[in-house]
């Protein structure tokens, strides 16, 4: 359990109600929960609520409306004022629009086929969904929470829901347009008299394909019509508290790397092999770190310090560029150093050392470009 790097009790709360029975999907009031956790050094911390609940994204931005009241308002506003009415500031520049939908409220909402209409029948669902303004509110919330960097617990999706909890992983929503913002919506759907196949890791690929369907109408008509009372989305804004935290880390491995410096010195140590240690082409994040630092040590790729990890920050790992004495061991040729600088730039900063700089690790470029599509990292 000590992966997710979450070793306080009101970090385990807050994953076990989106992940477990903890997490009813009909609250009850009724149960009192107690989380006591012992992290590796045998610190203890505990967590007490009354009530099990579903941890529902709505309570976790700042100002959200319910969808139905929302119609409403707007429906009476329209008919006391016209069509140019001015929006109130009670709902406007909202962070979500959210609503718990029984099937009745859902065929109001929504158009259903008969094969839609026959699930209802069956399985009686109640779909929960909460639609943010931006994608950037999911990585957040998992920066907030402090686990370990790159894991995420709250998805935008579809948490399928059934015996009146979260059962499996997060299915994506297929858009046929607009493509983007099914990375905006969170969606429980419930549904009664159903059963995971665990062992086939979900459900039934009716129910599964039901859910789809209803999230995709639901972005593309009742949300559709009111994107207009969500707050706009302002494109790259600084950060100021992520530059801050960022400044600070490096400013705290300055100082360590002053006072704890790591040598390893011996003439029969780093005696080239002629390969590197790890056997086969990278097939995931952890192997491409591995290889790097391999072809750092190795001497393939040269001029690079690696000054710090981090598996909780919002970026790997730092670094220092660093051009030192015999620097006709950094300069290109195409033989000996194929990876090394041209011999201008070498003349230029002579012996250089950079200040340090943030480095990012990824299997492949897909998954940097996802990342700054939702917010995670910032180009």
């Amino acid at each position: 359990m000590a992966w997710l790097n979450a070793t306080d009790a009101d970090q385990w709360m807050k994953i076990l109600c989106l992940k477990t029975g903890i997490g009813a999907i009909f609250p009850n009031d009724q149960i009192k929960v107690t989380v006591e956790v012992t992290d590796l050094i045998g610190s203890v911390t505990k967590e007490t609520k009354a009530g099990v609940a579903y941890l529902w994204p709505n309570g976790v931005v700042r100002k959200s409306k319910n969808l139905r009241e929302l119609q409403e308002a707007t429906r009476k506003l329209f008919e006391k004022r016209g069509a140019g009415f001015k929006m109130p500031s009670s709902i406007s520049n909202l962070d979500a629009i959210f609503d718990t939908l029984d099937t009745a409220a859902l065929k109001d909402q929504i158009t259903l086929d008969d094969s839609e209409i026959d699930i209802c029948t069956q399985y009686d669902p109640t779909i929960y969904f909460c639609y943010t303004y931006s994608a950037k509110v999911w990585p957040q919330f998992n920066e907030k929470l402090g686990i370990r960097q790159g894991q995420s617990i709250l998805l935008p999706g579809i948490q399928i829901a059934a015996n009146n909890m979260p059962q499996g992983e997060t299915i994506q929503i297929p858009l046929r347009r607009n493509i983007g913002r099914q990375n905006q919506i969170h969606i429980v759907a419930h549904l009664k008299n159903c059963r995971a196949d665990l062992g086939r890791k979900g459900f039934q690929q009716e129910i599964v394909g039901f859910s789809q369907s209803v999230a995709r109408k639901l972005i593309e008509k009742p949300i559709q019509r009111l994107r207009h009372n969500l707050r706009p989305v302002t494109g790259a804004r600084t950060d100021i508290s992520r530059e801050n935290a960022v400044d600070d880390w490096k400013d705290e491995f300055i100082k360590h790397e002053t006072e704890h410096p790591l040598q390893i010195i011996n003439e029969n140590f780093f005696i080239p092999t002629k390969r590197v240690s790890l056997t086969s082409v990278p097939t995931r994040e952890q192997d491409v770190i591995a290889l790097f630092n391999q072809l750092l040590a190795g001497g393939v790729i040269r001029g690079i310090q690696i000054m710090s990890t981090n598996e909780r920050f919002t970026y790997d790992g730092m670094f220092k560029i660093i051009i030192d004495d015999p620097i006709q061991n950094h300069i290109f040729e195409e033989r000996i150093n194929p990876l090394g600088v041209l011999e201008e730039y070498t003349t230029e900063m002579g012996v250089f050392q950079s200040r340090p700089k943030i480095i990012e690790y990824k299997f492949s470029l897909d998954a940097l470009i996802e990342d700054f599509e939702s917010g995670v990292k910032k180009l």
